[in-house]
């Protein structure tokens, strides 16, 4: 499908660029109740992007995405993209150079979904349900992603990346008081341990939700942060970085700038994005311009060494160091 799409946009004078991306995913999905399989199934599903470049004049550039259904025709698609073009020629976009690349860059993990599959379902089958609480329902999703990006600069990536998703719901009970608790997990290898550590975190949180009291009027105490609550801070500030947030105005976080502009007292904030993280649902190779996916500090003891974002948003600022990053870790405090 790439291909017959690739070699319209090549033949189309109108076209000043294109972006295309076409997404097949091998999926496996399992869904228990209690300890029983209710059903499962296997599936391959397929998508296909494109953004289509404009020049409005020597200062703008306008651009448009859409999805081409990969059930089109040859006459579907071309009209698909005269329309996105025209959409196009409508947004006055600073201009800006798309990603460069040359030759094809290949990176495969060539990962079992169906072995990921089997450890997450005998890791939950390895947890005991107690008289007090147990595992109502569970459901197992995996996917394996095969990726193929190209764009009219030179850009010609493929690459694989497997990630799964796993929900379950546990139940506890005290008397005539039953509560429930969700949970979600994210990853791309199993690791038992923690997963049941986490099934075990949640039964006990179950638990003590029956036995929750009326909080008492402390009119003032510490509040720590942690688990997700620390990670949507965190992320928080991450997207500070983002130099399309800079040239929106909603950050004003600039390399060689301290984050905070005012003398503060304790640890100094310190992030780092990671090419890869073990166990990371978010290992993936390459970012969605084609650029290898990398390591870099972006704040160092308070202040911001680089900006993240896309090619766009970083040309309107004028800055090329960017990059695009899934992984993160925060460092400096003694607790993170």
């Amino acid at each position: 499908m790439i291909e017959q799409v690739l070699a319209i946009l090549q033949g189309m004078e109108e076209a000043d660029g294109y972006s295309v991306r076409e997404v097949k995913t091998e999926s496996e999905e399992y869904f228990f109740i209690r300890r029983q399989l209710d059903q499962s199934r296997a599936k391959e599903t397929a998508h296909l992007y494109a953004v289509l470049y404009k020049k409005i004049d020597e200062e703008h550039l306008g651009s448009a995405q859409i999805e081409i259904p990969v059930s089109a025709t040859e006459a579907e698609i071309r009209a698909k993209i005269s329309r996105a073009l025209l959409a196009a020629s409508y947004v006055q976009n600073p201009m800006y150079e798309l990603q460069r690349g040359s030759g094809v860059q290949e990176y495969y993990q060539k990962e079992d979904i169906h072995a990921i599959a089997k450890d997450l379902i005998e890791t939950f089958h390895s947890v005991s349900d107690r008289q007090d609480t147990w595992l109502n329902s569970a459901e197992i999703f995996v996917n394996l992603h095969h990726v193929h990006a190209v764009n009219s600069s030179g850009i010609n990536v493929k690459y694989d990346y497997a990630e799964f998703e796993t929900e379950f719901v546990v139940d506890a009970h005290s008397g005539d008081l039953e509560v429930e608790v969700y949970r979600d997990l994210h990853g791309s290898t199993v690791d038992r341990k923690q997963i049941r550590s986490a099934i075990a975190e949640t039964m006990a949180t179950a638990v003590d939700r029956c036995h929750a009291v009326p909080t008492p009027n402390l009119k003032k105490s510490d509040i720590v942060f942690s688990g997700e609550a620390a990670t949507q801070i965190y992320e928080s500030l991450l997207k500070l970085t983002n130099a399309a947030m800079l040239y929106q105005k909603i950050s004003d976080w600039k390399p060689s700038d301290p984050v905070i502009r005012k003398p503060m007292q304790g640890d100094l904030l310190n992030l780092q994005v990671l090419a890869s993280l073990p166990g990371s649902s978010r290992n993936i190779p390459f970012d969605e311009e084609g650029r290898p996916a990398e390591s870099r500090v972006l704040v160092k003891e308070g202040v911001v060494q680089a900006l993240s974002g896309g090619k766009p948003s970083g040309g309107y600022r004028g800055y090329d160091g960017r990059l695009q990053f899934r992984n993160y870790r925060p460092a400096g405090a003694p607790r993170t």
